[in-house]
């Protein structure tokens, strides 16, 4: 009873949602135990229900077998591969990159900041205290050249011109 009420419900969704599954290329289920598993629709040649089971018979001539009382949710959705990027607004960055004679820190903590500027090779070129995170580094008297930058536990690498 309890199948075919599974059964009947994914029908009639199917049928209601097929024009807004169009664009949709994965079926994802996430399970009672907290898992996921996610299947490309176009790797997929049919969905049977048997004996209690969802079957997905896929193109690859290979089959999957889930307990549908194993399963929680099913989802049509898009997927891409790609892992969402996030931006942390208040990461410390530097600016202007590459730069000639000054950068500045932007998110930079108020109030006195230690800063230690290093070469590629390790060694300390300079070693400086800002007093506010307005305050621009000098870095004119630098060669030419690429430097990482230290400061808060935080290493961050320009470029001098």
């Amino acid at each position: 009873m309890k199948l075919k009420q599974l059964f009947t419900g994914f029908l009639i969704f199917s049928a209601v949602c097929s024009t807004c599954l169009t664009a949709q290329n994965s079926l994802s289920m996430k399970f009672t135990d907290g898992t996921e598993n996610a299947t490309l629709i176009s790797s997929v040649r049919k969905i049977t229900f048997s004996g209690g089971n969802l079957l997905l018979n896929k193109t690859d001539a290979s089959s999957n077998s889930y307990a549908i009382s194993g399963i929680r949710k099913l989802i049509f959705g898009i997927y891409s591969g790609i892992n969402e990027i996030t931006s942390d607004q208040t990461s410390i960055s530097l600016y202007p990159c590459p730069a000639s004679n000054y950068l500045r820190l932007q998110n930079a903590p108020e109030g006195k900041t230690s800063i230690r500027i290093y070469s590629m090779n390790g060694v300390e070129m300079m070693n400086y205290n800002l007093a506010s995170a307005s305050q621009q580094i000098d870095i004119s008297r630098l060669p030419k050249g690429m430097y990482l930058l230290k400061t808060n536990n935080k290493t961050l690498k320009f470029t001098k011109l």
